[in-house]
């Protein structure tokens, strides 16, 4: 099983890589809180079949296969140098980045880390920190039923509800579908830690990523794109319309959709994903797409940081005692 080894405090971290197809296009996928990367499944079957492409998925750190470092560095920052330290081992001068949930959290402080790295960011179901982030408190039912629970079937119940919309659940065959799919992942999976489940959680709650800092990736020489669910019960869908705002993308949204949308709607993600990656090697072929950054902005920058929402941010994580 591929493995690379990167630096974690004094410690090694192993983590627990799966490649794809052969292409000369490659595609990083990100996944999630506590979630194995083997939950793109339905992505990666995708774009196998497109010999231009090459994806790897992996499993973070305190998840799966991957080690569980007995450190603090836990965080959303630091999994985004796991990231890169992967990129580099497989030696992908560029890539598409993907990620979901968490995995978008990673993506976006992966951004701002090597920007230079990046050919397109494509963001799901995810935000950026800070008090909008704050999951619904039916999302920390669920979170807390997923760990507390033993009985497998009451756990994959709990894990349907808190996935995927009522539209999807109210249609026996597609709830059968995943229903299946999830008990079979369930009974493969293992088990993390109590230092990676804590690890984990506590790298969603300091996850942070500035107005100042999501504006040096809206100007960064790379297209950003957005998908969000109307129905996600984890991550409020009103913080994609955020991230839309201020990186100046594209949005798409997907109605009856909940927070699994890898799986939920995997044939229209596929699409978007494969028309986005297509249109960047077009537009590559002809002229290096580069956004015009403009003249003042040094000085937006600097507003950005003094105006009194992300004072009020950095306050309220300064309180709570979490320290980027």
């Amino acid at each position: 099983m591929p493995y690379v080894i990167l630096p974690a405090s004094s410690q090694n971290l192993h983590l627990y890589y799966e490649l794809f197809g052969s292409g000369e296009n490659k595609i990083l996928f990100i996944m999630g809180l506590l979630t194995e990367g083997a939950a793109w499944c339905r992505q990666t079957a995708f774009f196998t079949e497109k010999t231009a492409y090459q994806c790897v998925t992996y499993d973070n750190r305190g998840c799966g296969r991957s080690s569980s470092p007995l450190c603090l560095h836990y965080s959303t920052s630091q999994m985004a140098k796991d990231a890169l330290g992967l990129i580099d081992h497989l030696q992908w001068k560029q890539c598409h980045v993907v990620g979901i949930s968490m995995g978008g959290m990673i993506a976006l402080e992966l951004a701002v880390l090597a920007p230079e790295r990046i050919r397109s960011l494509t963001l799901l179901a995810t935000h950026a920190g800070g008090l909008s982030g704050q999951a619904p408190l039916i999302g920390v039912y669920h979170i807390m039923q997923s760990i507390f629970l033993k009985d497998e079937h009451t756990i994959i119940e709990n894990v349907l509800q808190m996935l995927y919309a009522r539209n999807t659940l109210s249609n026996s065959e597609r709830r059968k579908s995943f229903y299946d799919y999830h008990m079979e992942r369930f009974r493969k999976r293992i088990r993390p830690s109590v230092v990676g489940l804590i690890g984990h959680l506590a790298a969603v709650c300091r996850h942070y990523v500035s107005y100042a800092e999501l504006l040096k990736i809206r100007y960064s020489p790379f297209e950003c794109l957005i998908m969000v669910g109307t129905e996600d019960r984890l991550v409020r869908e009103a913080n994609s319309y955020i991230l839309q705002r201020v990186l100046g993308c594209r949005l798409i949204k997907l109605d009856n959709a909940g927070h699994g949308l890898q799986n939920e709607f995997a044939n229209e993600i596929n699409e978007e994903l494969f028309h986005k990656f297509e249109t960047v090697r077009k537009n590559e072929s002809t002229t290096k797409s580069k956004r015009e950054i403009p003249t003042d902005y040094a000085t937006e920058i600097q507003a950005v940081e003094q105006c009194c929402q992300h004072r009020t941010h950095c306050f309220v994580h300064d309180l709570m005692g979490f320290f980027k």
